[in-house]
């Protein structure tokens, strides 16, 4: 049997509160619709879905049922910072949930942004890497997208609602009308299809894949397009999900669940000549679907090494460490946070750092990028307290980064003691290490010289 779908595993970072206290990991997730009034009307079931291809072409829907919560839905999206799902309620600008892996429940409040949605409700959604979750209207078609920043809580406990206003595209209307929106990791932009109508029938760009690429900031949009060819029938979508088959492709597919009959349909988000081209992969679905989500997770190998070229060292002496990480691929790597976790103690200091300064809002690390994509690599440093680097990364496949820094310890360090730190390469949940064992390295020094005579051409690396 063929199975595909994005069965993928991940998550690394987790906070949980109320009582939804049991995160998803991206394989958890996978792809997962929502049956709006099933088993009745006052209920949603939750799904993960998949594709079975071993009776033919078209294949069959796998619908395994989950939960179910006890309300009516929609605009649903994964939340990989925190491992939950989030979802407003049907007709509802200000009341949300949280969901959580068994189907429990915290209700939470939006403020409803400046700008009133078309319908004055939500109906799809997503989120991005960094916690923000993206709405769009239950309109028939609107000029803005929604967000919240899932991290910041005003002082009530409420999340504040903003409005991102859609700039005019080079054709077609400057609105629109989407049931459904997915982040794509790869390239930091909103997909979904236009499902846009007036007067009930559809517009002249329905069925064609909107994109929607946003600034670095994720609370702007830098320019909105539309891709493929205008049709009539299976233009509106109820869910749409990105997914990467082997881990590696160059945009991802992006999948559709129909709102006609509930089939799953595979479109084409390259920048080729096929752009915007979908073909059917499944048959109808008994139950009806309302909305979508999934965990886009990329593949990539990281590895971390830490050295410092000595075996001991007498307090008061500078201490010259390195610490490089290389992405192996195939994928590339977006928001790895690189922690060093030197234990000063009130020992130490670091200093005399031999890199390149990125600056970020305000906060200063040292890094050397190389490798055949280094002009596409970042390093967004932020508060370290006691750290050395805590930094979150991007990092192309074949590409390294190289910190090179010194440590002071005071006279008043005791000799006789061992002194190890370690390196943390902490992927975020839309990337999948298939290699854990290589994420952590740490060394170990004796705090006092070495009793024998040593020949300064050997360097013993110990761990201990």
């Amino acid at each position: 049997m063929l199975l595909l779908a994005v069965l993928i595993t991940g998550g690394q970072r987790f906070g949980a509160f109320g009582k939804a206290v049991t995160p998803f990991s991206c394989t958890d997730v996978g792809m997962i619709i929502t049956h709006k009034g099933y088993p009745d009307n006052k209920h949603t079931t939750f799904s993960q879905i998949a594709i079975d291809t071993t009776s033919g072409t078209p294949g069959i829907m796998v619908d395994n049922q989950l939960f179910t919560i006890p309300d009516t839905i929609n605009a649903t999206a994964y939340n990989p910072v925190d491992g939950f799902i989030y979802t407003f309620r049907i007709g509802s600008l200000t009341r949300f949930y949280r969901v959580d892996k068994n189907g429990q429940i915290d209700t939470l409040t939006a403020v409803a942004p400046s700008h009133t949605p078309q319908g004055s409700a939500y109906k799809g959604a997503c989120c991005n890497s960094n916690g923000i979750l993206y709405l769009t209207s239950n309109g028939a078609s609107d000029g803005y997208i929604y967000y919240i920043d899932l991290n910041t809580p005003n002082a009530n406990g409420n999340f504040q609602t903003f409005a991102m206003q859609l700039p005019a595209p080079s054709t077609g209307a400057a609105t629109t009308g989407l049931p459904d929106i997915v982040w794509n990791p790869k390239n930091n932009t909103i997909y979904g299809v236009e499902g846009a109508t007036s007067g009930g029938s559809p517009t002249a760009d329905a069925g064609k894949v909107v994109v929607i690429a946003l600034n670095a900031d994720g609370k702007s949009i830098a320019s909105f397009s539309r891709i493929g060819t205008h049709v009539t029938t299976y233009y509106s979508y109820a869910g749409v999900f990105i997914v990467y088959p082997s881990g590696s492709d160059a945009n991802g597919r992006m999948y559709g669940v129909s709102n006609d009959d509930a089939s799953i349909w595979d479109f084409d988000i390259s920048q080729g000549p096929s752009a915007g081209a979908k073909r059917r992969l499944t048959a109808a679905n008994p139950i009806a679907a309302n909305d979508g989500l999934s965990c886009p997770a990329l593949w990539s190998d990281v590895g971390v090494a830490k050295d410092d070229g000595l075996i001991s060292f007498a307090p008061g002496e500078l201490v010259p460490y390195t610490v490089t990480v290389v992405n192996n691929g195939p994928a590339p790597v977006y928001n790895m946070n690189i922690v060093d976790t030197v234990p000063l103690f009130g020992a130490g200091t670091a200093l005399g750092w031999s890199g390149t300064q990125h600056l970020y809002n305000g906060v200063n690390s040292f890094g050397v990028i190389s490798g055949p994509n280094a002009s596409q690599d970042a390093i967004r440093p932020v508060p370290k307290t006691n750290y050395v680097i805590n930094d979150f990364i991007t990092l192309q496949v074949g590409d390294t980064i190289t910190y090179r820094f010194n440590l002071a310890f005071t006279q008043g360090y005791t000799s006789g003691k061992t002194f190890t730190n370690k390196v943390w390469a902490i992927p975020d949940n839309f990337t999948i290490d298939p290699v854990m064992s290589n994420n952590m390295d740490y060394d170990t020094d004796q705090v006092t010289p070495p009793i024998l005579p040593v020949n300064p051409s050997v360097r013993i690396k110990m761990h201990k």
